[in-house]
């Protein structure tokens, strides 16, 4: 317990002595610098990206999978990156500075898809579509997502009549609704008077017939 206790206390003084001179004004200048760290990605010939980190001073250093980069003329690269892949980069104080392995920023980021159909064809007249516009997404585009986008974007650029194919029901006024029922109307009422002319026309017959004896 005891040799615990000492390693203990042996770390924790190797700490001070270490960050002896990291004040508080060193520390708030480090994490100042490091929110100036900026990066961009470019997509490479073997189907790759490089990442690069600018504005990484030499008081800083870089750790990405367990792996430190230091600056060289204030920047950092990372090679050989898969797209879609999601990074995590810590930022801390380098072995030089006053203020060494202090933690000063963490950068999430995802490196972006290719987008096969950037510039294709297909994009003729879709330029507005980020599937046209951009040659790097946020997310992988297949095909038949990229065709959907590109159907939808062909309709809603078409006139109405040309999408709808079905009738337009026309909105009758008061008067022609009147008519309307006339006109629906009228044929049953003519079937009436005509059924039963027909019915008091035989009727008639018969009953002379019966009248005089015939």
């Amino acid at each position: 317990m005891k040799k615990i206790v000492m390693l203990i206390v042996m770390i924790f003084s190797f700490n001070m002595i270490l960050n002896a001179e990291c004040d508080y004004t060193e520390k708030v200048n480090l994490i100042t610098l490091s929110s100036y760290v900026d990066y961009n990605y470019e997509y490479m010939s073997d189907n790759t990206f490089k990442l690069t980190f600018y504005n990484v001073t030499p008081e800083m250093k870089l750790i990405y999978n367990n792996i430190e980069y230091a600056p060289a003329n204030e920047s950092v690269e990372l090679n050989s990156l898969e797209e879609g892949k999601s990074m995590k980069v810590s930022i801390k104080g380098s072995d030089t500075s006053e203020c060494a392995m202090l933690d000063l920023r963490v950068i999430n980021l995802t490196i972006p898809y290719v987008n096969p159909f950037y510039g294709s064809n297909r994009c003729i007249g879709h330029e507005s579509l980020n599937v046209c516009s951009n040659k790097f997404l946020q997310y992988k585009i297949t095909e038949s997502e990229f065709l959907r986008l590109i159907d939808k974007s062909e309709n809603d650029n078409k006139p109405d009549d040309e999408i709808n194919d079905k009738p337009v029901v026309k909105e009758l006024t008061f008067f022609e609704k009147v008519v309307d029922f006339a006109k629906k109307a009228w044929i049953p009422v003519l079937l009436v008077i005509l059924t039963s002319g027909i019915t008091f026309g035989i009727f008639s017959t018969i009953y002379r017939k019966v009248k005089h004896g015939i």
